[in-house]
């Protein structure tokens, strides 16, 4: 169940993690792992924010909990003076970080889309069959939200981290930036440079929208190119199996289409399983009755009867 509200007074405040154009991000010391987004701007939609904090509760238990452990989502506003000023988020678990030679590093999905180097460390791409994997989990979890008409919105390969694993695991960070469907942001939302719909319509980010950025990440992912687009010829990585090869090529080649025609993540869903959509044909209606006349053996006259003995007597 959400919570209430809670006082940027009571916080109080760790080491700072990191900012951005909207905000900064701190550790919170008296609620353990736990992150304080503040912004910048005073313009803050506490409606919209609010909606995102409830939007949990809306899901059912795996769901919730699904959510919860794969995102950086808002669980709680912070108030100041009576005005919204931020949220509480669960902090960026160890595992989607990388020992570099620079230091701890997220493991964004960058360290995907570029051939290695030594700086990155321990940071090692994932192989075809993790790619796969790990492109099906970030589509199942986009289902989520779909599914509840909740639009990401800013999705790029810096707020999109992975871990590896069996199978790799996927974190969203800048969860901040959805909103359900029809509804403003917490904020005006810039996009990423390269991961913009070329088609976006003027009424902003929506459903749709997030199915073409989806479509950007999982081509990405599948062919390690960090700027092909989709309409463009897909070429996945060696050693991915040929039914999903082929399969993604196509949905990818679809997902360059027109506003409101790109691939749903239902699809993508079944092209990262290697199975193709099977279209049933629409099931006609019933053929109308047609009234059959009576059998000649039905065509019985009068009946005759037979004389009962009274109850308890004898034939």
């Amino acid at each position: 169940m959400a919570q209430s509200d809670i006082a940027f007074s009571s916080l109080q405040l760790g080491q700072r993690l990191g900012a951005g154009g909207q905000g900064e991000v701190h550790r919170v010391q008296n609620h353990q792992g736990m992150a304080l987004k503040r912004y910048f701007s005073p313009a803050v939609n506490a409606d919209s924010l609010h909606a995102l904090v409830r939007f949990p509760d809306s899901l059912d238990t795996f769901g919730r909990a699904s959510l919860l452990a794969q995102t950086a989502w808002p669980v709680r506003r912070v108030t100041d003076g009576g005005r919204v000023v931020g949220f509480l988020m669960q902090e960026v678990p160890g595992q989607f970080f990388g020992r570099t030679t620079a230091g701890p590093k997220l493991r964004e999905l960058q360290y995907l889309l570029y051939q290695p180097k030594p700086m990155w460390g321990d940071i090692t791409p994932l192989d075809p069959v993790g790619r796969v994997q790990l492109a099906h989990g970030f589509v199942r979890l986009m289902r989520t939200l779909h599914d509840h008409a909740m639009v990401l919105g800013d999705i790029s390969m810096t707020n999109l981290l992975w871990r590896p694993g069996q199978p790799p695991k996927i974190f969203i960070l800048d969860c901040d930036a959805a909103h359900l469907s029809g509804y403003p942001p917490v904020l005006p939302q810039p996009e990423t440079p390269g991961w913009e719909d070329p088609n976006k319509p003027k009424t902003g980010m929506d459903l749709d929208t997030d199915c073409y950025k989806v479509a950007c990440a999982v081509g990405r992912i599948l062919s390690a190119e960090p700027e092909i687009r989709p309409g463009e010829p897909l070429q996945p990585v060696p050693g991915i199996a040929q039914n999903v090869a082929s399969l993604a090529q196509e949905c990818f080649k679809d997902a360059g289409g027109a506003h409101g025609t790109r691939p749903s993540l239902s699809r993508w869903a079944q092209v990262l399983t290697g199975r193709e959509m099977i279209n049933l044909p629409s099931v006609p209606p019933p053929a109308p009755a047609i009234p059959l006349g009576l059998a000649d053996i039905d065509r019985r006259g009068q009946r005759g009867t037979v004389q009962m003995p009274p109850f308890g007597g004898k034939p």
